[in-house]
């Protein structure tokens, strides 16, 4: 019965192709739209991978920028959460949404990952491994920008600790050698692409699918949104 739901529901969303300059054939805010019609079993996983890129937003607003791009809560709300942080329990997990208060702590990223973590093992999803990947991708790069010496993620690393992959290595050495800084960037979403893809079994209709249609989504209106800002696009990239 789930794998029928899951046919249903990826049959009405159209595919994606790594075209990370054109717009995407659907939004992240209609995918989950979507989600929220009819597949409340669906819901927490789904909410859970959208959630790293809501929480970003969330920071922006916090530092006084305006998001670019709305994903599952609309900006405005984003904008009342530093007056009403009580307010976010109504469209996040409360364990993540009860750290936002009238400041941006960075340490409810560590509550995100540990609520992703024990989401997508609920699930049995190839979320987990994409959690794993993705976050050594970072700390990866934090080493090297600041001196593993100085990471401040030690409530990260409780979570998912500091394992360097080889993988990872080429990834930066590549990067590094990218004279341009928005194709060394793109560099890094093309390998998310790659990695993304190798999670799952296309036509499965299998859950993780569908996890792996919202990671993809997530980087073409990234990009998407990009192009749409020629004027600071380094600048944009960066913030993603």
């Amino acid at each position: 019965m789930r794998a029928l739901a899951n046919y249903y529901l990826l049959t009405k969303c159209p595919g994606l192709t790594p075209k990370f300059f054109t717009e995407p054939p659907m939004s992240v805010t209609m995918f989950w739209q979507k989600i929220q019609t009819g597949y409340s079993q669906l819901q927490p996983l789904i909410q859970a991978v959208l959630l790293h890129a809501e929480i970003s937003n969330t920071e922006q607003v916090y530092v006084g920028r305006t998001p670019d791009v709305e994903y599952m809560t609309p900006v405005s709300i984003l904008r009342q959460f530093p007056q009403k942080p009580g307010l976010a329990q109504s469209y996040w997990p409360a364990v993540v949404a009860q750290e936002l208060g009238e400041k941006w702590s960075p340490k409810i990223w560590a509550v995100y990952l540990q609520y992703a973590l024990e989401i997508a093992s609920t699930h049995h999803s190839c979320f987990f491994e994409w959690l794993q990947w993705e976050w050594q991708l970072k700390y990866i790069f934090f080493a090297h920008r600041m001196g593993a010496a100085k990471l401040p993620m030690v409530w990260l690393q409780d979570c998912i600790p500091y394992l360097p992959q080889p993988e990872h290595q080429q990834l930066l050495g590549a990067y590094i050698k990218e004279p341009d800084p928005m194709q060394a960037e793109l560099l890094l979403d093309q390998a998310r692409w790659q990695k993304i893809a190798s999670l799952c079994y296309s036509y499965t209709f299998e859950t993780d699918e569908l996890v792996a249609y919202a990671l993809h989504l997530l980087l073409l209106q990234r990009w998407w949104q990009v192009a749409q800002s020629r004027e600071d696009i380094f600048a944009k990239v960066m913030n993603g």
